[in-house]
């Protein structure tokens, strides 16, 4: 079973805006996790609300959750980490 974390960066959840960075969009899963089932996705530059913290999977890669489902914010598993997500103000 792949464990997945809350990140505690702060007491109170807080509703932040996410701008899709990836060229080719991003995938919506059931879960904070690759073995999610996809089930929509984001188009490059759509934007949605999440509460922040995210989630961090045994990867380490970094997760948000959204109204339609979970979305990666951060590749971790890359020499240098992929950040499919900007927060905007």
């Amino acid at each position: 079973m792949m464990r997945i974390e809350k990140l505690e960066s702060q007491k109170t959840p807080k509703s932040m805006r996410y701008r899709v960075s990836s060229s080719t969009g991003l995938n919506i899963r059931d879960r904070a996790s690759l073995n999610g089932i996809v089930v929509g996705t984001l188009r490059a530059g759509d934007i949605v609300m999440a509460n922040d913290p995210c989630f961090l999977d045994s990867d380490g890669n970094k997760w948000i959750q959204h109204s339609r489902g979970y979305s990666m914010y951060v590749d971790n598993t890359h020499e240098v980490p992929k950040h499919y997500l900007v927060r905007i103000p």
